[in-house]
């Protein structure tokens, strides 16, 4: 398996490829940021899902707060919370991913089996409906080179590793396996002033349907 890695230790590369892609370190920053403080409010008295689920939806809404006014969009397809930039034919999504996110030397997947709509976007470097939609918007997307903002909240560590980076394929259970881009991003420290006492936490953060194309 190989990949090309772009450490924060070669800012000049790393910015370079966020630039062509109209994002910042600080815009990628800010969004896993707020996602791991809406982590770190979750209590023992919220529901054992509620920790991955907000900082989930912490990440997306901070990001596309921060990307709207450049141009880009909200979009809901399938249950899939893509923000994309139509001028740029760029789109992204924001998913937890497992202890090798952030690691230069690791091979990191999602944290949790993807469904279909995420399958279809991963493979979007082909139209998957060709001529047989009248659905502008998602044929579009298809088209777009789709983009993973992977993070991972490592409480043991106390810290959170994230990167941006371009998936190619899905393992057998259906979680993101394989990159042929990393971007790996400088490392957060887990801000310790309300911890989670939830003990196990579940991250189901993100919504994804099983879609059949009809022809």
């Amino acid at each position: 398996m190989s990949y090309q890695v772009y450490q924060a230790k070669n800012p000049d590369s790393q910015a370079e490829i966020l630039q062509s892609l109209g994002v910042s370190p600080l815009v990628l920053r800010n969004a896993v940021e707020q996602g791991a403080m809406a982590f770190k409010r979750s209590t023992k008295l919220h529901p054992i899902t509620h920790a991955g689920v907000t900082a989930y939806g912490e990440a997306v809404r901070t990001l596309r707060e921060q990307l709207i006014p450049e141009g880009w969009k909200p979009k809901t397809q399938y249950g899939l919370a893509l923000t994309y930039n139509r001028d740029l034919n760029v789109s992204i999504i924001v998913t937890s991913g497992d202890k090798d996110t952030g690691r230069a030397d690791g091979y990191p997947t999602t944290k949790n089996s993807k469904g279909g709509a995420t399958t279809q976007v991963v493979h979007s470097n082909f139209d998957l409906f060709n001529d047989h939609s009248d659905d502008v918007d998602t044929a579009e997307l298809l088209s777009n080179q789709t983009w993973v903002l992977l993070y991972f909240i490592d409480t043991s560590n106390e810290e959170v590793r994230y990167e941006l980076s371009l998936p190619t394929g899905m393992s057998g259970n259906g979680k993101i396996s394989s990159w042929s881009k990393r971007i790996i991003l400088d490392t957060i420290a887990l801000v310790n002033d309300k911890p989670n006492t939830n003990g196990k936490t579940e991250f189901n953060e993100d919504v994804d349907f099983d879609i059949s194309i009809k022809l």
